[in-house]
C-alpha cells in the first residue's frame, strides 16, 4: 500500500475536525483516499485489536479532554467524489450534500454534513423516496445493495463501513432535512427540541465560553476557549432543568468519547 492510499497523523486534535471546535487528540488520526488503503488500514487494526472509528466531515462528535486512545478514521479522495449520470448521481460517502449541484442543490443543497454523516445518525429514511444503490465495506468484501423506494439496508452498519451511495430519479423539493450540525439534544418523545427549550425560556443560557443559540435553540455555540468538560457540566445543567421544569427527559445526540484527563 502506498502513502497515495492513505496518510497518517499521530496525537491529531478533534478541535480542528469538529463542528463544537472542542475535545483532546486522537492517538493515530489517518485519512484514508481509496478502496484498497481503507481495506488494508482496517486489515491492520483488526491484527493488532486495537479501538477505532469513523469520523465524517463535519460530524458533531465530543471527545473528552483526555483525548481517544484509538485511531480515527477520516475518508477523503475517491470517497468525496460525485459523478453525475443520466438518471442519477452518485456520491461517494465522504461527499458533502451542499456541493451537488445540476437540480440536486434544490433538495439537497442546504442538508449539512456528508452522506456518511446522515447514516451514521440514523437519517437515511430523508432519501426514503429515492431508489438507492448503495455499496458497503464488510470485513474485506465489497457489497452492493440495490435498495427501492420506502425499502431498507439489510446491512448493520455497526459492522459495515459505508462506501458510496447512487440515487435514482429526478431532483425535487423535500420538506424535511437532516438534523443540522451543532444540535447536540435529542428527547425521548415526539416533542420538538426546539419548542422545549424556548418553553422553558433556554435560549440565550450561557456558561462560560458556551452558549445555547437563540435563533436554533438545540444548538451551542463556542465563543472562544470552552473546553469537552465545561460543555458537559452546561449540558447537565440544560437536562435537568428540563427535567425538572418539565418533566421531560433529554439526552446527548452525538457520540461522546475519549478520557477524562
Amino acid at each position: 500500500m502506498s502513502q497515495t492510499d492513505w496518510f497518517q497523523r499521530e496525537n491529531e486534535p478533534f478541535v480542528a475536525h469538529t463542528p463544537l471546535r472542542v475535545g483532546g487528540s486522537a492517538k493515530n488520526w489517518v485519512w484514508v483516499y481509496t478502496e484498497s488503503g481503507l481495506k488494508e488500514i482496517i486489515s491492520q487494526l483488526k491484527k493488532t485489536n486495537e479501538s477505532w472509528m469513523i469520523h465524517w466531515p463535519f460530524q458533531d462528535i465530543l471527545c473528552k479532554e483526555g483525548g481517544y486512545p484509538g485511531t480515527v478514521i477520516r475518508l477523503a479522495g475517491d470517497f468525496a467524489r460525485i459523478h453525475y449520470h443520466n438518471d442519477s448521481v452518485q456520491l461517494g460517502s465522504a461527499a458533502l450534500w451542499s456541493q451537488l449541484d445540476t437540480g440536486y442543490e434544490r433538495v439537497f443543497g442546504l442538508w449539512s454534513g456528508s452522506v456518511g454523516g446522515l447514516f451514521s445518525q440514523k437519517e437515511e429514511h430523508l432519501l426514503s423516496t429515492y431508489q438507492l444503490k448503495i455499496k458497503w465495506l464488510w470485513g474485506q468484501k465489497i457489497i452492493e445493495e440495490t435498495i427501492p423506494p420506502k425499502g431498507t439496508s439489510k446491512w448493520n452498519k455497526k459492522k459495515s463501513i459505508l462506501l458510496s451511495i447512487q440515487i435514482f430519479g429526478d431532483p425535487r423539493k423535500r420538506k424535511f432535512r437532516p438534523t443540522p450540525t451543532g444540535m447536540i439534544y435529542c428527547t425521548h418523545s415526539k416533542t420538538d427540541i426546539t419548542d422545549l427549550f424556548r418553553k422553558h425560556q433556554l435560549p440565550g443560557i450561557r456558561l462560560k465560553d458556551w452558549l445555547l443559540c437563540s435563533q436554533q435553540p438545540g444548538r451551542i455555540i463556542q465563543l472562544g476557549t470552552g473546553n469537552s468538560r465545561e460543555l458537559l457540566i452546561f449540558s447537565q445543567g440544560i437536562r435537568e432543568r428540563v427535567q425538572k421544569i418539565g418533566g421531560k427527559k433529554i439526552s446527548l445526540r452525538i457520540p461522546l468519547i475519549g478520557k477524562e484527563n
